[in-house]
């Protein structure tokens, strides 16, 4: 089972899904990560969801290509992620890039991975794994 969750959330133009998924499950996060570019970045639009969504400290930013599958899944997996943790993964923002090499790497480990189809009242559960396998 494991001992911390975590919401991962892709930084784009439209901050409004992030904020929804936040506050959906803020309760049961730990910590917070926002995967950003260098354009999301220069228009401050990871702080603008931070401070709409009223996080505090508990969240970390990992800035990436906005372009690049490779060098996008290659940052991922130099970070700091755990088997004892769980991920909530918002694919809702950044670019199509972003989105299949963030799913990629995610979907191999114990994750929920969400869909805000923009305009709609509802989000949808594309994914999910549960990391049953390490019984002693």
């Amino acid at each position: 089972m494991a001992s911390k969750t975590n919401l991962v959330s892709i930084v784009g133009k439209q901050t409004i899904p992030n904020i929804l998924l936040i506050k959906e499950f803020e309760r049961k996060i730990n910590k917070f990560i926002f995967i950003t570019t260098n354009g999301s970045e220069e228009k401050n639009k990871t702080d603008d969801t931070i401070k709409a969504s009223g996080i505090n400290n508990n969240y970390i930013k990992i800035n990436v290509p906005e372009d690049n599958i490779k060098k996008i899944e290659k940052i991922l997996e130099s970070n700091d992620f755990s088997d004892n943790e769980r991920y909530i993964i918002n694919l809702t923002g950044g670019t199509k890039m972003m989105a299949i090499a963030i799913y990629n790497f995610f979907s191999k480990w114990d994750s929920e991975i969400y869909y805000i189809p923009i305009g709609k009242n509802l989000y949808r559960r594309l994914h999910l794994s549960l990391n049953i396998e390490k019984m002693s």
